[in-house]
């Protein structure tokens, strides 16, 4: 996801950014992947020491998964 565009799965970006950074839900219903959420983004991307380029890549959705630890979601461990 870019900013920018419009896709159904803001919606998921923004209220999982929402809980994973404990702030309130800018979750307005809206698809559009507007500057608001582009700037929550940037700063995961920082704090999870990511390329910062607003861009909901591979390894910044990887991340995100993770950090929601949602049931089913595999998971990498380290082997003992």
């Amino acid at each position: 996801m870019i900013p920018g565009m419009e896709h159904e799965g803001i919606s998921w970006l923004r209220s999982s950014l929402a809980w994973i950074q404990n702030e309130p839900s800018l979750n307005t219903g809206s698809s559009l992947y507007d500057a608001g959420l582009e700037a929550r983004v940037r700063d995961y991307q920082q704090n999870r020491r990511l390329t910062i380029d607003g861009i909901v890549g591979v390894q910044t959705q990887i991340l995100m998964n993770t950090d929601l630890a949602l049931p089913g979601t595999p998971l990498l461990t380290r082997a003992q």
